[in-house]
């Protein structure tokens, strides 16, 4: 079992040489350092966007426009189950299911993230890194989401999901917080 702190550990040793930049620049990493990444996109039309707008009015600004955001951070979560195609359907659903009654009287958009890292450690992009996820309270307008398949207990993060979270969060280059979905708190690992 790899504890997240072990997560931490490698994150912050990797970042420790770099500051955040901005996700349009070109990577400054050799083609050989960057992660392999498959896009495995969730359904995000007009709909999704339709209710992406109504969680932001509510809980960000009632004049946004659009679904964009500048991300500032990578938060970090376990999904709580053991397989990436399970994970996947869930937050291909559009609507936050009716037996998540908390969630849903905060707004009926389905919980989502940019990255799924499975156990093997294979990266898939769901979104992209400008488009708001529903994936951490208070910091979905600022941050991206990155769910590793397990539950820290029974499905431990793996070696591989480590390496993968490290070159990930290598490449996208901005500060790190991570979350159990347990106690919903935060850890900020600064980089800057």
């Amino acid at each position: 079992m790899i504890p997240i702190r072990q997560i931490r550990t490698a994150l912050c040793l990797l970042m420790a040489s770099v500051s955040p930049v901005v996700l349009a620049g070109p990577p400054t990493q050799s083609p050989a350092a960057m992660p392999v990444i498959i896009d495995r996109p969730i359904r995000y039309d007009a709909a999704r966007v339709k209710l992406t707008l109504d969680y932001r009015h509510v809980h960000q600004d009632p004049a946004i426009r659009d679904t964009s955001i500048t991300p500032r951070m990578i938060v970090l979560h376990y999904t709580g189950g053991n397989s990436f195609q399970a994970t996947w359907g869930y937050f291909n659903h559009l609507e936050a299911e009716a037996s998540r009654k908390g969630m849903v009287r905060a707004g009926a958009v389905n919980v989502s993230a940019h990255y799924i890292v499975d156990q093997d450690g294979t990266i898939y992009r769901l979104l992209p890194e400008t488009t708001m996820a529903r994936h951490a309270i208070g910091l979905n307008h600022i941050a991206i989401g990155v769910e590793n398949v397990g539950d820290g207990k029974r499905y431990p993060l793996t070696d591989a999901q480590v390496a993968a979270n490290a070159a990930l969060s290598g490449t996208l280059r901005l500060d790190i917080a991570y979350s159990t979905h347990r106690d919903r708190s935060f850890q900020l690992i600064v980089t800057a």
